[in-house]
């Protein structure tokens, strides 16, 4: 009897698609002619296909108490499906069949979701020619083989054209670097880069700007801001006719101008930049505006600008020894100092769970340490909310972050050293 453990280089408890697996085998009572060595056991594997020249083999893990632990290793199955594991001895006992003496693993194969990691650089020419490096992670092995060849099967496409050359320039068991050269594009502005393969469910893609050739714009100031804008920003822009008026998007919302100034063929514009509506977390988010012609957006430019969320708390977890809760936060903030906790907790009860006299010191800037005083009844599970009103970004852009509820994380326990003899 066997039992297939969960399988590594997979995920979920089985193997990927076009990915080398490790699976963990559990074989009861084995034969009395299978030892110690690999060499004692045969193992075959079916129902799936796998790269030419490649084959399963094993390691043994243990021996004893009438169980047999080993690894089986499974080169990249090519497709979704359920793969058998055969296990037989290598010698035969005497007066038994084969058949008897083979027992069977089952293993899921997914089909893992193509990602496309990286792009760089990740705004181009719409006039194309343009190499762009683009790191994919879980494309088919086939695909992967290249070191400056054609990327077998691939195809890669900017703002929905393909481009006419797509090769691999490194790969290694889970990511591959393609190099694909930007197709000449009748349109500029936000896109998105896919990368496809016949043996994907899906494509992977990822953000793409094309910007109009010879139209070129950067920030110049206020080029960070808070997730809810309100900055005031100056862009400076060169290509444009000196009779274009400017504006300018940031992911389809559209900036307030307040000021152009042309001269020597640069466009200088005074703007508010917009808002920007999320629901991912992240620390922030750099972003490429739109510089575009009032009168054709199709001419248009792009320039980068960080949109910066509020510090939010990472964990929350008394120290080791008790008198203290450390509250860490995703990015550098502006806090510094010590103050009474009733700055950063403004409810009676959460006070009372904290002491009335608790101290909160900011330990660098990204942690901010609750010093318990006496009559505090905080334990771990507790809630806590979070007054982030004093708590801004490092650089004071983000804004305040409002109020946060917290969980009260138990201690790290720390154990005393020990010797063992033996």
């Amino acid at each position: 009897r066997a039992g297939g453990g969960g399988g590594r280089g997979g995920g979920g408890g089985g193997c990927a698609s076009f990915n080398p697996c490790t699976v963990q085998v559990t074989v009861r009572d084995p034969p009395s002619t299978v030892t110690g060595a690999a060499s004692s056991l045969t193992v075959s594997a079916s129902g799936a296909t796998f790269p030419a020249g490649e084959s399963s083999w094993l390691e043994v893990l243990q021996l004893g108490g009438g169980l047999l632990q080993l690894l089986v290793h499974v080169p990249p199955p090519q497709g979704p499906g359920a793969l058998s594991l055969s296990l037989a001895p290598a010698k035969a006992v005497p007066g038994v069949s084969a058949a008897r003496m083979t027992v069977v693993a089952e293993v899921a194969v997914a089909r893992p979701a193509a990602e496309v990691h990286s792009v760089y650089p990740s705004v181009a020419s719409a006039a194309g020619g343009v190499a762009v490096t683009i790191v994919a992670a879980w494309l088919p092995v086939s695909a992967r083989r290249g070191g400056g060849r054609r990327a077998e099967g691939v195809s890669v496409t900017f703002g929905g054209q393909v481009a006419a050359s797509v090769s691999v320039s490194f790969s290694d068991e889970y990511s591959t670097q393609l190099v694909a050269t930007v197709p000449p594009i009748a349109f500029s502005g936000s896109s998105k880069v896919e990368v496809s393969h016949p043996l994907l469910a899906s494509p992977a893609q990822a953000d793409f700007v094309l910007s109009s050739p010879g139209l070129f714009a950067e920030c110049l100031r206020g080029c960070v801001t808070s997730l809810s804008g309100g900055t005031t920003a100056v862009f400076s822009a060169t290509g444009f006719a000196p009779g274009d008026s400017l504006g300018l998007s940031v992911e389809g919302a559209t900036a307030s101008v307040s000021n152009e100034q042309v001269s020597n063929g640069r466009h200088e514009v005074t703007l508010t930049l917009p808002a920007y509506s999320t629901t991912d977390a992240s620390p922030s988010y750099e972003l490429y505006a739109s510089v575009f012609a009032i009168s054709d957006a199709t001419r248009s430019a792009s320039a980068l600008v960080t949109y910066r969320s509020p510090p939010g708390v990472l964990s929350s977890s008394f120290d080791p020894t008790g008198t203290k809760l450390v509250c860490t936060f995703d990015q550098a903030t502006d806090g510094g100092g010590s103050r009474h906790c009733s700055a950063y907790f403004t409810s009676e009860g959460d006070m009372a769970k904290v002491g009335a006299s608790a101290t909160c010191v900011w330990t660098s800037a990204t942690v901010l340490t609750v010093v318990l005083s006496a009559g505090a009844t905080l334990v771990p599970g507790d809630l806590l909310a979070l007054s982030r009103d004093l708590i801004s970004s490092q650089d004071g852009a983000s804004g305040a972050g409002g109020r946060a509820v917290i969980t009260v994380g138990a201690p790290t326990v720390l154990q005393p050293p020990s010797l063992v003899l033996g």
